[in-house]
């Protein structure tokens, strides 16, 4: 056919033609669990629709990365980044919004953050308020709205939960070693973790340090006592934006 190759088509009018438009028509790539598969589209800017080794499909442009990842447990959506676990859409970057606006759960419609008509809870501050002020217009449950601060201004309340972003901490214990302290069995270092803007507890771990204190007794200090000892340092995530109004 000119070249072109038909699978149930007599007709083909590409390099490979899969069907003639009245079934059904599948390609099936078969992998190991863990490992790639996809195609591969060449050109001045290549790109690649691929099943990645953690079970992720991504669409990925070579020099670039992974500008859209979706992730296989939920479906969930990332755009330029793996989407965060309980987010449909996870996006790195400004998001633009030419017409229309953002539809919320309860069905209203905002067209712009900095409209002078819109209260944050208790009416104390308006969404311009929250804009001027360097910060997001964020709304929460039973349609509720706060404002996301990296730095709460004067004259703005914490929101009384936890609604906060943060990022993790590498801990390591700090505490001053006891007198004859010997490290015989190291320190366990942990890291906090972190979340994105949510009603969560700011994240913690502890460091924990164990060795021997060690003194001598006995005739001379003939012999030497040795004691189990353990020393140990909490740290927290950073908090880098906080809930206000």
């Amino acid at each position: 056919f000119g070249g072109n190759v038909g699978i149930k088509n007599t007709n083909p009018t590409r390099d490979l033609e899969i069907g003639d438009g009245t079934g059904e028509a599948w390609i099936k790539l078969s992998s190991g669990p863990t490992s790639l598969a996809g195609l591969e589209f060449s050109g001045a800017n290549m790109w690649k629709l691929e099943r990645y080794a953690d079970d992720t499909l991504r669409v990925t442009k070579m020099g670039v990365g992974h500008p859209i990842v979706i992730e296989p447990t939920d479906g969930n959506v990332g755009i330029g980044m793996v989407p965060a676990s309980g987010y449909k859409l996870d996006v790195a970057g400004q998001i633009h919004s030419s017409s229309g606006g953002i539809v919320f759960p309860d069905g209203t419609t905002q067209t712009t953050a900095a409209a002078t008509g819109g209260l944050l809870m208790r009416a104390i501050h308006t969404f311009k308020d929250c804009v001027v002020g360097g910060g997001l217009v964020h709304t929460i449950d039973e349609g509720k709205s706060i404002c996301r601060f990296s730095g709460l201004p004067a004259g703005w309340t914490p929101y009384p939960t936890n609604w906060t972003t943060t990022t993790s901490v590498h801990c390591v214990d700090t505490k001053g070693a006891p007198q004859g302290w010997e490290p015989k069995y190291g320190t366990t270092e942990c890291d906090t973790g972190g979340h994105s803007f949510a009603d969560l507890p700011v994240e913690s771990c502890t460091s924990v340090s164990t060795g021997q204190q060690c003194w001598y007794e006995g005739w001379f200090g003939a012999n030497k006592v040795c004691g189990y000892v353990k020393t140990s340092t909490t740290c927290y995530a950073t908090i880098t934006e906080r809930g206000g109004y």
